[in-house]
């Protein structure tokens, strides 16, 4: 590819390259293959970025399922009111005529596993170099490989993201799209400093006169009739350069990029037809918790599905993150109370679900949602 100079004129079909160009010289051992697009490093089989995980960090509890809570009639009443009236349009009818025809109660299991991982990436950078700031030597040190850099979150189970200028990578190099001069043409003129008048177009008379008179707008221009000063470069044919920010100069480096990241995985043993989505916006009681560096399958539990659960999302998560390293994960179960009301009114069969232990009420067929004043339009 040839590159513009700007002592060769404008020319719009050579465009300036988008980023440097990097010389072998430039090479890091370690980073040899390294180019401005960010690459993921997979962590050295042994590794302890954070030591070992304090005893607090660790701990495993357990207790004994409680049984399923039955609801009374009257506190089924009292929670539907209370979830009709949140409802401007619903009618209230229903909750005190309807006939509760049956009530059961169920333990819904809810499992969750959460990995704590840390991703690595590097990649070449560059920005604009400041007079004032140091360049360090590269013969002062040994760039340093991306899982040597220490590096800490700030605390566990916490989403984070840092960036680290890796030492002893830095190059300062000629800006690649002004080339070191810390200017570039004006796009507007294409470097001349004016454009062609748009009133006069370019005759430097005024057209709809009787007499040949010097067009208003550009007779003061400092190039000549017909042509108009470019507001944009200030009729100077240039303009400052963004890259380098008019020094001429970039400063390349190698840059490692820390994101700590909580990924989870659910598994929900709901057998009323209640959407489970609704079972993890409620709380419930934590019957297992653990924590650790790894956590290994439940083996223990009365509910086989989640001993399935349990061990078939602990090995999903150390396929899907093989090339991170998991500093810490968590598992536990939760069983939340589900009751399901079924009713009859004026005909209509149907039924609502009280859930969590906050209460909540899903009324999927309530009879009556839409009230005499409401006008559909």
């Amino acid at each position: 590819m040839r590159y513009h100079r700007h002592g060769a004129g404008w020319d719009d079909s050579i465009a300036a390259p988008g980023l440097p160009q990097l010389d072998p010289s430039d090479s890091v051992e370690g980073y040899e293959e390294l180019t401005f697009e960010s690459t993921v490093v997979p962590p050295p089989d042994s590794i302890q970025i954070l030591g070992p995980l304090r005893q607090a960090d660790c701990w495993r509890h357990s207790t004994n399922i409680p049984g399923t809570e039955n609801l009374a009639e009257k506190q089924a009443r009292t929670h539907l009111k209370s979830y009709v009236s949140k409802h401007s349009c619903y009618g209230k009818a229903p909750v005190k005529t309807m006939i509760i025809t049956d009530m059961q109660s169920f333990s819904t299991f809810h499992y969750q596993l959460d990995s704590f991982v840390e991703m690595r990436e590097v990649a070449w950078v560059f920005e604009a170099w400041n007079s004032g700031l140091p360049v360090e030597e590269r013969g002062e040190g040994q760039a340093p490989l991306p899982w040597e850099i220490e590096v800490e979150p700030e605390r566990l189970f916490q989403d984070e993201v840092r960036v680290i200028h890796v030492p002893h990578t830095s190059v300062l190099k000629s800006c690649h799209r002004c080339f070191g001069v810390g200017t570039n043409f004006c796009n507007e003129c294409k470097g001349k400093g004016w454009i062609r008048c748009l009133h006069c177009h370019g005759d430097g008379f005024t057209a709809d006169s009787e007499y040949r008179e010097r067009c208003f707008y550009c007779r003061a221009s400092n190039h000549g009739y017909g042509r108009m000063d470019c507001n944009k470069c200030r009729a100077t044919g240039k303009m400052g350069c963004p890259q380098c920010e008019n020094s001429g100069l970039i400063i390349c480096y190698i840059q490692l990029t820390v994101t700590w990241k909580v990924n989870s995985s659910e598994f929900i043993l709901e057998r009323t037809g209640l959407p489970r989505k609704l079972i993890s916006e409620v709380s419930g009681e934590i019957v297992f918790n653990e924590q650790n560096s790894i956590v290994g399958p439940i083996s223990d539990f009365p509910e086989e599905a989640m001993v399935n659960a349990s061990n078939r999302l602990i090995k999903k998560h150390h396929r899907l993150y093989a090339d991170q390293y998991i500093i810490c994960q968590r598992q536990r179960i939760r069983v939340v109370p589900v009751a399901l009301i079924k009713y009859t009114w004026k005909g209509h069969d149907g039924e609502f679900f009280v859930y969590g232990i906050e209460k909540k009420v899903h009324a999927p067929d309530y009879p009556q949602t839409c009230c005499w004043g409401c006008i559909i339009i």
